[in-house]
């Protein structure tokens, strides 16, 4: 498996593309950024909900939205995400059929409603 991301990695690179490394650097910084935002945000989603009034209820939501950026960082953390990955967990039971938690249901439907509604 190492041999084909290295094999991969080259093939971009004398094609003038980023080179795997290259990208996660930059997923990376994507990522950080959107971290410090996401930070300042969480308190603002839902403050008088007590799901979001805890440490561990804020940080399920700062994980499905860390998730989302690292893997869309060409969307990133925009405005309101907060809030619709807050509503999603809301919304879900602690265990979803097929044997998803509950935060990880939410971040996949996060992601279909990002990739197909808007």
């Amino acid at each position: 498996r190492r041999r084909s991301l290295a094999r991969a990695s080259a093939a971009l690179a004398a094609q003038g593309g980023a080179s795997v490394r290259q990208r996660r650097a930059r997923r990376a910084s994507v990522c950080e950024e959107a971290a410090r935002q996401i930070d300042l945000d969480l308190p603002r989603t839902f403050p008088d909900h007590a799901e979001f009034a805890t440490a561990d209820g804020r940080s399920m939501l700062r994980r499905v939205l860390c998730a989302h950026c690292a893997r869309s960082p060409q969307v990133g953390y925009t405005q309101s995400l907060n809030f619709l990955a807050a509503f999603l967990l809301l919304q879900l039971p602690a265990r979803v059929e097929g044997g998803l938690g509950r935060e990880e249901a939410a971040f996949w439907l996060l992601e279909c409603v990002i990739e197909r509604l808007l």
